[in-house]
């Protein structure tokens, strides 16, 4: 995935953690993963 759908999963499962907790650690993850995608850490999809 590109770095920007990383991202847009991440928020999808923060909005998803509102009524389930666990899932903001899983969301924060993702963003982290997209993040690090778009700053060039892993060219692979």
């Amino acid at each position: 995935m590109s770095a920007t759908a990383w991202i847009a999963v991440g928020l999808a499962y923060l909005a998803i953690g509102i009524r389930q907790p666990a899932f903001i650690a899983i969301g924060g993850a993702f963003i982290a993963i997209g993040i690090a995608r778009r700053n060039g850490g892993g060219k692979s999809p």
